[in-house]
């Protein structure tokens, strides 16, 4: 690409924003709580509140869910393309696996969550996707694989990846 200093700068923004609006979508607002079913007891839901600011797994875990639903729903996987980039998964509404694993990685770092891209292969075919690192564990996430209404590829070890997926160790 040859772009000037002011249209790299319009990316940017571009990029910045559509971020935050997937950051927006997927993390609830400070204060905010979900909403409770109606047959919830008071008690119920003091024993099951933590502390204020502490984060459990389970809310980084949602959080991990949250995001990835957003990419599938927002992003079209198509492996035919040349969008490997995050821009393109947040901008463009098309990418292939890297750009999807690219935005997942983006947006994870973006909320302190230990997340790293994975290059390798899926039914013998080149595919990327992410680790992220929670409790000192390492697992596999594959947003592109949401797309057909499937979230199979979530937080699953090495031991469950291995054989359909395959990567340098």
């Amino acid at each position: 690409y040859d772009l000037d200093s002011a249209s790299l700068s319009a990316r940017r923004e571009e990029l910045a924003s559509a971020l935050t609006d997937m950051l927006t979508a997927a993390v609830p607002e400070n204060g905010e709580e979900a909403e409770s079913s109606p047959d919830e007891t008071e008690e119920n839901q003091a024993a099951s509140e933590e502390p204020a600011g502490e984060e459990t797994a389970e809310d980084t875990i949602q959080l991990l869910r949250a995001l990835g639903a957003y990419l599938a729903e927002n992003c079209v996987w198509d492996e035919e393309l040349a969008g490997g980039t995050a821009w393109d998964a947040l901008t463009q509404g098309t990418a292939t696996s890297e750009g999807m694993a690219m935005a997942f990685e983006a947006a994870c770092q973006a909320e302190d969550i230990e997340c790293c891209v994975v290059i390798g292969r899926l039914d013998g075919e080149p595919h990327v996707w992410n680790i992220v690192t929670l409790d000192g564990a390492a697992y596999h996430i594959d947003v592109s694989r949401w797309n057909a209404g499937e979230d199979a590829v979530f937080l699953m070890g090495d031991e469950e990846m291995w054989g359909l997926y395959w990567w340098d160790t």
